[in-house]
């Protein structure tokens, strides 16, 4: 579909992305990674926008101390927090999350999936994830597909899937109801 320019701006303002490995800039502290989409797309002033960045890092579980920090300070988990600050910091309708649990140990994976969870139903935010955890499936999601052999082989929810002939996740299935 085609749109204009400022068609295409206001979409992405609506919208915030987590990368995989978070694309933290090296060389800003965690206040400036979170706060750099408001110097760039608000009126705010330096304190205000420091105030909101502050506000994130600590929504997210990380403390206050953590935000004069450079990524290569922190652990991979938290790296994660912090790119989920700042996809969140221009209160996005729509959360892109690209392998939010990628490289985390399980009990990390765990506390990631609840706290998406925790904040997609605080501040109303509608979730896309791009995941292999299947975990992350049945803790976060409320609809979700399934792409095999390069075309859509489910799309619906949990319920719909325990249900399925030919379940293409039926061996999960097995494995969390023991």
């Amino acid at each position: 579909w085609k749109s204009s320019q400022q068609e295409q701006q206001e979409i992405k303002l609506k919208s915030g992305t987590m990368f995989q490995f978070g694309a933290l800039y090296s060389s800003m502290t965690i206040l400036d990674n979170v706060g750099v989409l408001l110097h760039e797309y608000s009126k705010f002033n330096k304190r205000q926008i420091d105030e909101i960045a502050m506000f994130w890092i600590q929504k997210v579980g990380l403390k206050k101390e953590v935000s004069m920090l450079y990524p290569s300070e922190l652990s991979g988990g938290m790296k994660k927090r912090a790119a989920l600050a700042r996809a969140l910091v221009l209160s996005p309708r729509v959360l892109f999350l690209d392998e939010p649990n990628s490289g985390l140990d399980p009990v990390s994976s765990r506390q990631m999936d609840a706290l998406i969870k925790e904040l997609r139903d605080s501040i109303g935010v509608t979730v896309v994830m791009v995941t292999h955890d299947a975990d992350s499936i049945f803790d976060i999601l409320d609809r979700f597909l399934i792409i095999d052999n390069k075309k859509i082989a489910f799309e619906g929810d949990i319920k719909e899937l325990e249900h399925l002939e030919n379940n293409p996740l039926e061996e999960l299935f097995k494995m969390r109801k023991k």
